[in-house]
């Protein structure tokens, strides 16, 4: 049988198929599906501290696009090329309690050369410096101060979106720290 195992840095997957974040792997039960289904890791479903952004997951919004980018209707009579855009909140449960599901997950997925990624989205700086050191003395492979001494920068204020467009797609969050924050270095001293 032909491996599929993959290296990506210093991290060796099983194979290369990384669940990406979201509404399905928001829970224990979606996290687990995910590894039985046999990915190389799973993000789970992002946090922060605000309450803002636990919020906004009741106000979750979906659009089924075809090809031309025109909405469709929602009744699963969809064509192939469908594209399916949505935009949803964090993680609605309490920091402690997320990182202990995915650290124990984590944990057990190692056995089986899978990793459970956790996912921390910036609102405020120290506090998601705060956050990713608490990860860091939880999780036994690849803590963050190993990990986080590379400088991390926003793209440069000329190639910021300023709105969705699906055939130059940018990272939202462009947008805002662009233009606002100088490039940014998370480092020990």
């Amino acid at each position: 049988m032909t491996s599929t195992k993959v290296t990506i840095g210093r991290v060796a997957l099983k194979n290369p198929v990384i669940c990406g974040s979201g509404e399905h792997v928001m829970t224990e039960a979606g996290l687990k599906s995910a590894l039985d289904a046999g990915v190389g890791a799973v993000v789970a479903k992002s946090v922060n501290e605000t309450q803002a952004a636990k919020d906004q997951l009741d106000r979750t919004d979906y659009a089924l696009l075809d090809g031309d980018w025109n909405r469709l209707p929602w009744d699963f009579t969809a064509p192939r090329n469908a594209t399916l855009a949505c935009r949803s909140g964090l993680q609605k449960m309490d920091f402690e309690a997320w990182l202990e599901i995915v650290a124990r997950l984590d944990a057990k997925a190692a056995k089986n050369g899978q990793f459970v990624i956790g996912s921390i989205i910036l609102a405020d700086l120290d506090a998601a410096v705060d956050m990713a050191r608490q990860t860091s003395g939880t999780f036994s492979r690849f803590p963050v101060e190993r990990s986080s001494r590379m400088r991390t920068e926003c793209p440069a204020v000329p190639r910021a979106s300023h709105r969705w467009d699906p055939m130059n797609p940018h990272p939202p969050v462009t947008r805002y720290l662009a233009k606002t924050f100088p490039p940014v270095s998370i480092c020990e001293s």
